[in-house]
Formats: C-alpha cells, structure tokens, sequence
C-alpha cells in the first residue's frame, strides 16, 4: 500500500503559517494540486504521502527556513495539531508512556506499510521506523525531531534531546532523551 498522510496534519500547518502571516507565500510555492490541500485542507481526510512531501519542501522554500528553524516550524505544527485534551492527559503521563504511544499516534496520522517500534530505558526512548520510503529526504527527518521533541516537552515542560541515529532510505532511528 502506498503511504498516505490524514487532513490534519496540513490543518496544523495552514493554522501555523496563518499565525506567521505566511500562509500565501508558502501556498504560492506549491503546485496546484498541493496548494489546495494546504490552504483547503479537509482533517479527516487521506492525501498522498507525497502532497506532504511537496507541502514541506514549498514551506521551506517559501519560509527560507534553516534546518534547526524547520524542525521548531515541525514542533509548532505537533503542538497546533495535538489537541487541547490530549495535551492535558500527556501533561499527567511519563515521557516514556507517551513515547511508547508514538506507534499508535503514527496509525492515527498516516496508513501504509510504515511500521514503528519503541524501546524505553530510564530517561531515554529509541524509535525506528521501517518500511517508510520518505526517509533519505531531510524534511521527514527534521519532522520526526520536531514532532517527538514537542511531544516530550508537553509532559516535561522541557526541551528534550533528540538525535537522529540512523537513517536509511526507507527507516530511521531516533534516540530521545529527557
């Protein structure tokens, strides 16, 4: 099955880029058929997983972001599109609870063959992905720092550590550490 991606995730970037006044920029970088599912975006629906591949690539452009300034764009866009509930109940969780959650959150936000695997130890989290075709693009990778990072923070209060560990063209390992 190839990967698909839900609504909502170009819901939390339209209402991120809206915030910075640079939702028109971003949009104008787009192809048409990606442009309207960033300034259109409809939650619950299922796009390609590569309308949010050339979503990214548009608002970085767009946005002139540096590496370390697209994965606090990525972290913005999770805290956006977590909601308010969720993030009250992972303010009462362990990071390491939450972290273990990431396979399930990932179902909820895309569909395909991608698989992940979580090990906690103490203070530190190692997540792989697998079978995820999108990883040789740097985008994906400062996204999935971006995200876990503002997911570990919801139940800390702080920043976490997040390193890549390994990359491939198809899987990634991240090591969290809090």
């Amino acid at each position: 099955m190839s990967s698909e991606v839900k609504g909502a995730w170009f819901v939390a970037a339209r209402a991120w880029l809206e915030e910075r006044g640079r939702l028109e920029s971003a949009a104008a970088a787009l192809p048409p058929e990606v442009r309207v599912v960033l300034l259109e975006p409809i939650p619950a629906a299922w796009y390609p997983e590569q309308a949010l591949q050339q979503a990214m690539n548009g608002v970085r452009t767009a946005v002139a972001m540096t590496p370390e300034q697209f994965v606090d764009a990525m972290d913005g866009c999770t805290v956006i599109g977590t909601s308010r509930f969720f993030r009250a109940m992972m303010r009462m969780a362990s990071p390491a609870f939450v972290l273990r959650q990431v396979p399930t959150m990932w179902k909820h936000i895309r569909r395909g063959d991608a698989r992940v695997a979580v090990e906690t130890e103490g203070t530190r989290a190692r997540i792989t992905y697998t079978d995820f075709p999108f990883f040789a693009d740097e985008n994906y990778r400062l996204l999935t720092e971006g995200s876990l990072r503002a997911v570990v923070r919801t139940c800390t209060g702080r920043d976490p550590r997040v390193s890549i560990q390994r990359v491939t063209a198809d899987s990634l390992t991240v090591e969290v550490r809090w």
